[in-house]
């Protein structure tokens, strides 16, 4: 049982998994499993196997923790708890949804320190449990508590990789965006034996459509297909592929799916060489900025530091002009005095 749910990693799938399994192989009749909220409050119950179970998930029931029951008893104290007889225990708290409940069992769900849940089971025999009882299903909860982080370790990860990937995504969408506004439009057609770049900046109007809707657009000859190429969603370009028309066999789905992988490959590498881009204009970004401040370091005085300085930024930014101004400390309150007078004139006009 415990290889079984180790090796699940959805949450949800472990939590009713575990309930079925503990069921079918120790014939209880409740086998519900509780998890703390966030600030510890309460004990939630997230996964039953019994049809009373179910209904209390249905209207999201919970305990205190401390205050309610037998699983807010363990919720609190980290120690299994056992009532033999649930008509007579101090801490059973009646559940009309279990009406048929005669002994309850409850066991933390503790994982390095911490307590994530407890594990609540019921049987309709009195006397049902006794210490071996505790001792073989605290391994299995202990077990289980160790699948419930793994599976909460599990789906951070995905969340955290998502959140990098939309992060990175809308990235990359904004630097393509940048670079389609800052350059004309960029076409070749090849046909045998030779590519050549075209300089008609009118955009061919079933390519124009492919890339506005983000759709495979094929002609009505049925000879022709324009394949929009997307970067992580973004369209960004479109291909048209021509038969010739001595040929006349219009696209089959293998030769359309053949057109549309090899216009992922082709995204793929158009993102590859705007990050290698990218990364080179870093690069040299970087190698300006150090070597002008080994020039400014090497000035001795303020006026050459300020004429290196001024010297290097409009040469490195293109020929700039570049102005450099140093406050006189001195005329500083002369000049707010100014305007606090300017200010009071208004005010009395």
């Amino acid at each position: 049982m415990a290889r079984e749910i180790a090796s699940l990693r959805d949450l949800e799938n472990v939590l009713d998994r575990s309930t079925a399994l503990i069921h079918e192989n120790f014939g209880y009749y409740h086998v519900g499993i509780f998890l703390l909220d966030e600030r510890k409050e309460f004990a939630v119950l997230t996964a039953s196997n019994s049809e009373g179970g179910r209904k209390m998930l249905e209207r999201g029931h919970y305990l205190k923790i401390g205050e309610t029951g037998i699983v807010g008893y363990v919720a609190e104290t980290l120690s299994a708890r056992i009532a033999l007889d649930v008509g007579t225990d101090a801490v059973f708290f009646n559940n009309p949804d279990l009406p048929e409940t005669r002994s309850e069992m409850a066991l933390p769900l503790v994982a390095s320190g911490q307590i994530l849940g407890v594990l609540d089971v019921q049987s309709t025999q009195s006397r049902a449990f006794d210490q071996e009882d505790i001792s073989i299903i605290q391994i299995l909860a202990d077990q289980l508590a160790i699948a419930i982080q793994n599976a909460n370790l599990y789906n951070e990860m995905v969340k955290a990789i998502d959140a990098a990937r939309a992060t990175y995504g809308q990235l990359s969408r904004e630097a393509w965006s940048k670079i389609l506004r800052s350059q004309s439009n960029i076409g070749f057609l090849a046909t045998p034996p030779a590519t050549v770049q075209l300089q008609d900046q009118n955009v061919n109007p079933v390519i124009a459509k492919a890339i506005e809707t983000g759709d495979l657009i094929l002609d009505n000859d049925g000879l022709t297909i324009s394949v929009p190429v997307k970067i992580r969603g973004h369209v960004i370009g479109a291909i048209r592929l021509k038969k010739a028309d001595i040929i006349s066999e219009a696209w089959t789905q293998d030769e359309t799916n053949l057109a549309i992988a090899l216009t992922d490959q082709l995204s793929g590498a158009l993102e590859s060489a705007r990050l290698y881009r990218e990364s080179l204009q870093r690069a040299a970004r970087e190698s300006l900025v150090s070597e002008i401040s080994g020039r400014i370091t090497a000035s001795a005085t303020r006026d050459a530091i300020i004429r290196e300085t001024v010297q290097e930024l409009g040469q490195s930014i293109g020929n700039a002009t570049v102005t450099f101004q140093l406050l006189d400390s001195r005329n500083v309150g002369r000049q707010q005095q100014i305007k606090r007078e300017d200010a009071r004139f208004k005010a009395e006009d």
